[in-house]
């Protein structure tokens, strides 16, 4: 029996990725749109980038409208990354109808949103129109099926962990 993971991995719609846009591509791109320097263009990222991790090393959070928020966070081990939060108007303009012009794998396990009830049954159901997994509450926890033991191990350890908390 496939796992939850691999089921996910093989029915789930994915974006097939093109050439990643560099730093060039932004600066033409700023360029064209502007009429501005494409020096200038390129010293005002090079300083966005350098303040944005000035105030993130001084443990602030940074806001770019229209882009998002970009946070410091620290892992267990101690290490320190950021974690980015897309802006909203990011967010709505990829999810305007027609507006996305990249390919699409496995589209067709994309739930129809004609209608409302059409899309609240889309948020409630399991993801990619695979099959529901009875699942089990136990002790706050959601646990799936006897097949899926890792997961029965790691619970007791979390519960035990949030006790001593």
């Amino acid at each position: 029996m496939a796992s939850l993971i691999q089921a996910i991995k093989a029915y789930c719609p994915v974006i097939q990725l093109g050439k990643r846009a560099e730093l060039n591509d932004l600066v033409d791109f700023i360029a064209r749109s502007t009429g501005l320097n494409e020096g200038t263009i390129r010293q005002v990222l090079i300083e966005l980038r350098d303040a944005t991790v000035f105030f993130n090393l001084r443990g602030q959070p940074v806001y770019l409208e229209g882009l998002g928020t970009y946070t410091p966070t620290v892992e267990l081990d101690g290490s320190l990354k950021v974690g980015h939060r897309a802006d909203v108007e990011i967010k709505n303009r990829l999810n305007a109808p027609g507006a996305f012009q990249g390919e699409i794998l496995r589209r067709e396990n994309v739930p129809s949103t004609s209608s409302g009830q059409a899309a609240k049954a889309a948020r409630n159901s399991p993801p990619c129109g695979m099959p529901a997994i009875r699942t089990i509450r136990w002790r706050n926890f959601y646990a799936p099926p006897a097949g899926f033991s890792r997961l029965r191990e790691v619970i007791p350890q979390v519960s035990s962990l949030r006790r001593e908390i």
